[in-house]
C-alpha cells in the first residue's frame, strides 16, 4: 500500500514538471545569470594575459627599481622588481602565470595573449621581473577567506 503511494506521488510529480522541462525556460534563465556572474567575478580581478609590450632577454635591462620579497614591502601602484620561480597555476580558462619567491610569497603577472604563450617555455625558471604593482583585498561574507592578492604588470621580465 505505501509503495503505491509513493509511486502515485511520483506520476503526479513528474507530470507537473514535464511542461518546465520541455519549455526549458528556467534552465535557460538560469544558464545566462550563472554566465553573468561568472563574467562580472573575472573583470574584478585582472586576467593572466600577457602585454605585447613586456620584453624578455637578451635584449631586455632589468631597471633599478627595488626589490620586494615580502608582503608587506608591496604598496599598490608602486614600482619593483619581484624575483622567483615563474609558475602555471589554475587549469581551463582559469590559469595565470605567478611569480613564488621563496617564502610562499606569489604574485600573479598581468599578460596578454601573446606574453601568456611567450611564457609557457619559462614557467619553472627562476625569473625577475620589474613593473607596477597591484594589491587587492578579497573580503567574503566568511572572514575565514579573506586574503590580499598581488599582481605585478611587467615592462621587463628577465631569466
Amino acid at each position: 500500500m505505501k509503495l503505491k503511494k509513493i509511486f502515485i506521488f511520483n506520476i503526479i510529480l513528474s507530470t507537473l514538471l514535464l511542461p518546465l522541462y520541455l519549455a526549458g525556460a528556467n534552465a535557460g534563465q538560469l544558464q545566462n545569470s550563472v554566465s553573468t556572474i561568472s563574467e562580472t567575478a573575472e573583470s574584478t580581478i585582472p586576467s593572466a594575459a600577457v602585454s605585447s609590450k613586456i620584453t624578455f632577454p637578451p635584449e631586455s635591462v632589468i631597471p633599478d627599481y627595488p626589490v620586494y620579497a615580502k608582503q608587506a614591502d608591496v604598496k599598490n601602484g608602486k614600482l619593483g622588481i619581484i624575483k622567483g620561480k615563474i609558475r602555471l597555476v589554475g587549469s581551463g580558462r582559469s590559469q595565470k602565470f605567478v611569480v613564488t619567491v621563496s617564502n610562499n610569497f606569489e604574485v600573479t603577472i598581468i599578460a596578454g595573449k601573446d606574453g601568456f604563450e611567450k611564457l609557457i617555455k619559462y614557467q619553472g625558471r627562476q625569473a625577475t621581473a620589474a613593473g607596477r604593482f597591484t594589491v587587492r583585498e578579497l573580503k567574503y561574507p566568511n572572514p575565514v577567506y579573506n586574503r590580499t592578492v598581488y599582481f605585478i604588470e611587467p615592462e621587463v621580465i628577465g631569466f
